[in-house]
């Protein structure tokens, strides 16, 4: 089976690797609407979700262009706040 990836989509592996949080961490976030998600699909236990790439880029620059002593996007995302 072909390997179909769109690039502005990211797993959230992907995701979970660029903030430096657990994916654990990640998927909480993503349910309480901290972090924009697409579900792609959504069984009785499980979602099969994807989180666009510029949204991602938006969180990490918007963290990082804030005074020096801002937390990071990983330590606000843990924190619950966004």
């Amino acid at each position: 089976m072909e390997n179909i990836s769109n690039p502005q989509l990211l797993t959230a592996q992907e995701v979970s690797r660029l903030l430096r949080i657990k994916s654990a961490t990640l998927y909480q976030a993503a349910a309480d609407g901290r972090i924009p998600c697409v579900r792609l699909w959504q069984g009785k236990k499980k979602a099969l979700i994807r989180f666009h790439r510029e949204d991602i880029e938006q969180l990490i620059q918007g963290k990082s262009n804030d005074s020096t002593k801002a937390p990071s996007a990983s330590e606000e995302i843990r924190r619950g706040g966004r």
